[in-house]
């Protein structure tokens, strides 16, 4: 994704703050490479209601109509439409009204809701209610507050009675924040318009094209594929790159050893990482300490040599930051992150009395204006997976010569010429890699469990044991 998509998207998003419904909704979905002159006249809950709810089949239960403020129609998409819009031209039949009887196609919807922050449950029944009116998929914007969230039906004919169909699962994109979206987000609309999605899978010119891409691009399977395919690639740079101080106990030092303990030190470093972000998914961690580059893609990496020339090769961040995340903070009480007096007074890291008495890693990697509270305020978890082993190397006395786990492998951009081998054989070739905390940065992560009725298109906490598990077979 480069930079000016990403921020044709952002200022898209940011119309929602501004215009009405209506205009912002079709402007952001023009964006996307949807439209279509195929329109009904619904601009109300009343005029849906006569339109397509004569029975009145939506009701306070199953559809939450108390919090409606606002709903527009805002499309039909076609095959006609579709073919037309994939050479960049608006394919303009003469017949423009909205057609009940293609079914093959989908409905584009964008409702505002009012109250307290809908629940993925809440907008997958709306979605569900909604799909029920009509014979053909529905896409529905939400509106609520400063966030738009996305949803989507997957459904497919009956198996007992081809002439009806079923509604199966709903695929949300949630809590997308107009006015300041999440690089995340942004990534995933990329992916999601109609240009990317031609190039990623194929020309898209029928509405069966467009449904078997999207529902690949909503596909949590998919995914974590993806996912799991980035974490594998950064992994086996990973342990090229990494030199340990300390070997575990009882270990010979040895090549073979020495291998091995810097593979499983890959593999817990990535789950440490992976697990803290969920943290910062439920803010009981920072964002500042893990997401190091804005949606314009600036980088705002928190350690003293962060705009020096050599900071890639640099282990400020392993050793100022994540450190005292893993080992210093969900790995100690709150009450023990002081030092005695005693101790503060024989730390000759730092010259500020101040932070002596801070009983955190690698202060001298720090800046001077660093906020500490940063670390004071992560919850102490009590769990095994970050308790210090030797081979962690969680101490001020190792000199940097020794010890490498340097910045390139959470920072690096895929332009910055890091590679590994990829393929077998004459077709083997050098494939760019980028850092860990890139990786992540360009996925949304949840922390409620995806169901076989209703998910995110995130990622959610049941990977974490499926990522060690995997890895440890690599």
């Amino acid at each position: 994704m480069t930079t000016e998509s990403r921020q044709q998207i952002a200022d898209a998003l940011n119309q929602f703050g501004t215009e009405s419904l209506r205009d912002a909704a079709t402007g952001f979905l023009r964006g996307l490479g949807y439209t279509s002159d195929k329109v009904l006249d619904i601009q109300s809950l009343a005029t849906l209601q006569e339109q397509l709810d004569p029975n009145g089949f939506l009701t306070e239960e199953n559809a939450l109509l108390s919090r409606w403020s606002d709903v527009q129609f805002l499309f039909q998409l076609t095959s006609d439409e579709i073919a037309g819009q994939t050479t960049g031209q608006l394919n303009l039949l003469e017949n423009t009204a909205y057609d009940p009887k293609d079914v093959k196609s989908y409905l584009f919807f964008a409702l505002e809701l009012t109250g307290d922050k809908p629940t993925r449950t809440q907008l997958s029944l709306i979605t569900r209610s909604l799909n029920r009116l009509v014979p053909m998929p529905v896409f529905v914007l939400f509106k609520h507050d400063d966030t738009l969230s996305m949803s989507i039906i997957n459904r497919r004919r009956n198996l007992r009675d081809g002439t009806r169909d079923v509604l199966t699962r709903v695929s949300l994109i949630r809590d997308i924040t107009f006015a300041d979206p999440h690089r995340a987000h942004l990534d995933i609309l990329d992916r999601f318009s109609l240009q990317s999605l031609s190039a990623e899978s194929g020309a898209i010119r029928t509405f069966a094209d467009l449904d078997n891409a999207w529902q690949k691009i909503l596909s949590t399977q998919e995914l974590n594929r993806r996912f799991y395919a980035d974490l594998v690639d950064w992994f086996t740079w990973a342990v090229s790159e990494i030199r340990l101080a300390n070997l575990p106990d009882h270990v010979a030092d040895t090549a073979e050893e020495r291998d091995k303990a810097t593979r499983e030190f890959a593999v817990r470093l990535i789950c440490r990482l992976l697990f803290s972000w969920f943290l910062k998914e439920k803010q009981l961690l920072q964002g500042e300490l893990l997401d190091l580059y804005d949606a314009a893609d600036n980088r705002h990496l928190p350690v003293q040599d962060a705009d020096e020339a050599n900071v890639l090769e640099s282990n400020s961040y392993y050793r100022g930051v994540l450190q005292n995340i893993f080992f210093k903070a969900l790995n100690k009480p709150m009450d023990q992150r002081r030092k005695s007096a005693a101790a503060a007074r024989n730390d000759r890291t730092v010259d500020s009395p101040e932070l002596k008495k801070l009983d955190y890693l690698g202060k001298n990697y720090l800046p001077a204006e660093f906020d500490y509270d940063l670390f004071d305020r992560i919850p102490y978890l009590n769990g095994g997976l970050f308790d210090a082993l030797p081979e962690d190397n969680a101490s001020d006395t190792i000199d940097d010569g020794v010890i490498c786990i340097p910045n390139k492998l959470f920072i690096a951009r895929r332009e910055d010429g890091f590679t590994i081998a990829s393929g077998t054989g004459r077709r083997t070739q050098q494939k760019a890699v980028e850092g860990l905390n890139r990786i992540f940065s360009r996925y949304q992560f949840t922390v409620t469990e995806n169901t076989a009725l209703e998910e995110d298109v995130a990622l959610d906490p049941e990977l974490l044991g499926l990522v060690f598990e995997n890895l440890l077979a690599e």
